[in-house]
């Protein structure tokens, strides 16, 4: 992911929340840091487009990429990732 503005989320989400997180680290554990982003909570397959090239903590490069999704609580909720890739 190096020098990479912006990365491109394929997933669904079924969460009854209308927002998510996704977070990473640095190279070899140095900075780090996370973006709120909006998703649709319909279970359908979309694509998402993630800005980070502005984020606080995104230096360039990041390695070990955690989504993290918020639900409304509910029992059985999922998120389908089908791919994440990095745009320049």
């Amino acid at each position: 992911t190096k020098d990479v503005a912006t990365l491109t989320l394929e997933a669904a989400f079924d969460t009854g929340s209308t927002t998510a997180t996704l977070r990473w680290e640095g190279y070899q554990g140095t900075c780090g840091g996370s973006v709120k982003f909006e998703v649709v909570p319909d279970g359908e397959m979309r694509t998402y487009t993630i800005a980070i090239g502005g984020a606080k903590g995104y230096e360039g490069m990041g390695t070990r990429f955690v989504l993290m999704p918020k639900t409304d609580g509910t029992e059985g909720r999922t998120v389908k990732v089908k791919r994440l890739v990095g745009v320049k």
